[in-house]
């Protein structure tokens, strides 16, 4: 009877642990399956030693048997150790930096930036438990080597699916991101700001010191920048949520620490002091000249301007845009090169002309997307009057593009090439510095001979919207230009460690799998080692 029960025990053990092992290549430890697997497998085990306790039980009083479970106490212990030596390295794994390129090791700036710290910086690190890989393995490694070198970093990991009401506390954008908090203000970096891949060579590049360092010297200097959004004319909201909304970009400029409100001008006569930007996002009705006159005087005390403008802007705003030395004209951008077929001729990636705000994309070859954008025109001359003007392209399209400028042809969705059109290349963006010479009160109140102000245009306005921000870098682009108008230079220049060897990342069924093919070779090494000692045996006794 003992003999069938034991054959059926072993049978269903041997099933759970196929089925244990197939649901960790799988699902990972995480799984609900994986957890019920492991009681049943538990409780088969107590069924067993309680079924068959009396064999257990005279095998252990065999002397030959003491002798053995002494061995095999030893054998324990030596694991165990090994065992405890694993967990704890693995736990302070990025104390100690191995890697060939030194990706744990930090700058001195960085070192020192830390060590001055005298005020809790709270560190939240969002990330599903389920996800993987070798980014979020760099990430980290690395938060645990900043929490390493400072009692006065505490480091949180959180899983945003499981704990959606802190998620949506901390506003998170990207389901992956990491919150930097200090002094009640805060700065998101995402994993996308961490580590990217070389387009060229398919090297990856770690730039998470120069991202969690950037965000952590922003929180300690305080640099909070107000802005207001225009509103009253038809411009785009600032808190629309969906998909063609613009709430994604403003929440980034919130986490980027600026302060910004809404603004209209036809119930506020002028634009508050210390003002540090004024955000115009494609407006679509007529402006009065008293509003005209107000923004105007802004930019003569040195406010600065962030201006989205497509086909349907009103044409008024010309008026300031000229203050400037540039304009447009009504017109859409057809493209004929790096349009995505998907969404048609009129969704593409301009080529980005090197500024200080394109600099960092260009470095890392990153994308920028425009939909229906307009092409812009600059003036000529840059030296009016005791204005001077220094006139940069953002972004261009290609030689074989072509403006439509026909009002007709845009609003049926028919273009055709004509001789009224405008040939690319063709300028969608542009950033403007203007000085004026005279003697004046600056917005903080400083006696100055020269106001400097800035502008950044973009001919489009879709760049900004949620749906484009989520995919490409063009909120990489959008937040250069903020820091760019504010004159806020804080972002460090930290060159990226890269691998001295191509990779090949595995998934985490990948891993599962080789794991298993090590831990069989180990069985094998044993089973074997164990036959071998028993024939052996056996030719002794015989």
């Amino acid at each position: 009877m003992k003999k069938k029960l034991s054959l059926v025990i072993g049978s269903i053990a041997l099933v759970l642990l196929v089925s244990h092992w197939l649901v960790w290549i799988l699902w990972g430890t995480k799984s609900l399956i994986f957890s019920i697997l492991v009681i049943t497998e538990v409780l088969l085990a107590l069924t067993a030693l309680f079924l068959f306790k009396d064999i257990w039980i005279a095998w252990l009083k065999k002397s030959r048997t003491i002798t053995g479970l002494q061995k095999g106490v030893e054998f324990a212990f030596v694991i165990g150790v090994m065992v405890l030596l694993y967990l704890v390295v693995n736990q302070n794994q990025a104390r100690l930096d191995l890697t060939a390129q030194g990706l744990y090791r930090l700058s001195p700036e960085t070192t020192s930036l830390l060590k001055s710290l005298t005020n809790e910086l709270k560190i939240i690190s969002f990330r599903p438990d389920a996800a993987s890989g070798p980014a979020i393995e760099y990430q980290e490694n690395l938060l645990k080597t900043y929490k390493a070198k400072s009692k006065y970093i505490s480091l949180q990991f959180v899983d945003p699916i499981k704990n959606p009401v802190l998620a949506s506390e901390y506003k998170l954008t990207e389901e992956i991101s990491t919150i930097f908090e200090f002094g009640g203000n805060r700065v998101a970096v995402s994993i996308r700001e961490v580590m990217d891949q070389d387009a060229q060579t398919g090297r990856m590049n770690y730039r998470g010191e120069e991202a969690f360092t950037s965000a952590i010297k922003s929180l300690l200097d305080s640099d909070v920048r107000k802005a207001y959004v225009l509103a009253g004319h038809g411009e785009f909201s600032p808190n629309t949520t969906s998909y063609q909304g613009y709430s994604d970009f403003f929440t980034a400029l919130s986490h980027d620490m600026i302060e910004w409100k809404s603004l209209d001008l036809t119930k506020f006569v002028e634009i508050p002091q210390h003002t540090s930007l004024l955000i115009i996002g494609r407006p679509t009705h007529t402006f009065s000249v008293a509003e005209l006159d107000t923004i105007k005087d802004y930019v003569d005390r040195g406010g600065n301007l962030l201006v989205f403008v497509e086909h349907d802007t009103t044409y008024l705003l010309n008026d300031i845009l000229k203050e400037f030395g540039v304009f447009f004209e009504p017109n859409i951008v057809i493209e004929e090169e790096n349009y995505i077929p998907q969404l048609g001729n009129t969704v593409f990636s301009p080529r980005l002309i090197p500024h200080q705000i394109t600099d960092p994309l260009l470095r890392r070859k990153l994308p920028v997307v425009v939909g229906a954008a307009m092409g812009l025109v600059s003036v000529k001359e840059t030296n009016i009057g005791n204005i001077s003007l220094e006139i940069t392209p953002l972004l261009l399209s290609s030689k074989t593009s072509y403006a439509e400028r026909s009002l007709e042809s845009i609003r049926k969705r028919k273009a055709i090439k004509d001789k009224e059109d405008w040939e690319g290349p063709l300028p969608l963006g542009f950033a403007v510095v203007r000085k004026k010479l005279q003697i004046f009160r600056s917005l903080d109140g400083a006696i100055t001979n020269t106001v400097e102000s800035r502008l950044v245009v973009f001919g489009d306005a879709d760049m900004a919207n949620n749906a484009y921000l989520a995919q490409w870098a063009n909120k990489d682009l959008l937040l250069n230009a903020v820091n760019f108008l504010v004159k806020r230079e804080r972002k460090i220049t930290l060159r990226p460690k890269a691998p001295l060897i191509a990779e090949y990342n595995l998934s985490s069924t990948d891993q599962a799998i080789l794991i298993s093919l090590a831990i069989l070779l180990v069985i094998g090494y044993i089973v074997t080692g164990v036959v071998v000692i028993y024939n052996r045996r056996k030719r002794v006794k015989g």
